[in-house]
């Protein structure tokens, strides 16, 4: 999966930094780690509607396995030292076709623990930032071995934040997975295709998986066998038709 530097529609820039949150959480169970900022949370709940949950990540422990359909999460993440053990979770606690929904800081290489563990170096956000391979890593090892990035901004930090970290280049980076037992490690072509019907409350135009993923309404797309687990075994099923299925296989998906 290639990244580029580039901004979703609709998406907020990086200069929110707080809180992202995607389409379709009408009725949702939300588990929000990281953000206490009071308008943003009020937001995301009139979203989510009086059938929906909204968790602040303080009421986590209220969550069982198989609860959230969709954790979000915020820059708090870099300040974790396990950062495994917390995507395992996420991933233990999202029901079949959850949403992993991730707004952070990564770095372009691993920062060497000296510095990570050093309060001199620079801001804490930036000395937990993870390689986004080593991320990669983690989210395969937690169980989802495909994800998506829906943008990507450059960061960068005033020089008062980097004291020791100026060989790093860092980003902010929007990512979305999803918790499917049909994902693949690459795409796979099935001969697949789908259209996005346009009834998505906001959305009657078009509808933006990533930032390689722009499905305009009435518009037949071929995708890979992974985009079209997304769109059709998630809450986005509803609003999309898919034409095919896995039966015959025609190799690599040509991204």
């Amino acid at each position: 999966m290639s990244e580029i530097s580039t901004t979703a529609p609709g998406q907020p820039g990086p200069e929110t930094g707080l809180l992202t949150f995607p389409a379709a959480l009408q009725g949702c169970n939300v588990l929000v780690w990281g953000c206490s900022n009071k308008e943003q949370l009020r937001s995301l709940a009139e979203q989510i509607g009086p059938q929906g949950r909204l968790l602040p990540s303080e009421e986590a422990s209220d969550c069982t396995d198989n609860s959230c359909d969709l954790i979000l999460v915020t820059d708090q993440f870099n300040l974790l030292p396990d950062k495994a053990a917390l995507l395992q979770r996420f991933f233990r606690l999202l029901k079949p076709g959850g949403e992993l929904y991730l707004n952070t800081l990564f770095a372009d290489r691993r920062i060497p623990e000296q510095l990570r563990l050093n309060p001199a170096a620079g801001d804490p956000l930036l000395r937990g930032a993870l390689y986004n391979h080593d991320f990669r890593r983690l989210l395969s090892a937690a169980g989802w071995p495909d994800y998506r990035v829906v943008a990507v901004y450059p960061h960068l930090p005033e020089p008062d934040q980097q004291t020791g970290l100026g060989m790093v280049a860092f980003s902010r980076r929007i990512i979305r997975t999803f918790k499917l037992s049909s994902l693949e490690d690459i795409c796979e072509d099935y001969g697949q295709v789908v259209t996005y019907n346009g009834t998505l409350p906001g959305s009657p135009h078009s509808f933006v998986l990533d930032n390689h993923h722009t499905f305009y309404t009435g518009r037949p797309e071929r995708v890979c066998g992974n985009s079209a687990a997304l769109v059709q075994e998630t809450r986005f099923g509803k609003y999309f038709s898919v034409s095919g299925d896995r039966s015959r296989h025609f190799g690599v998906f040509p991204c």
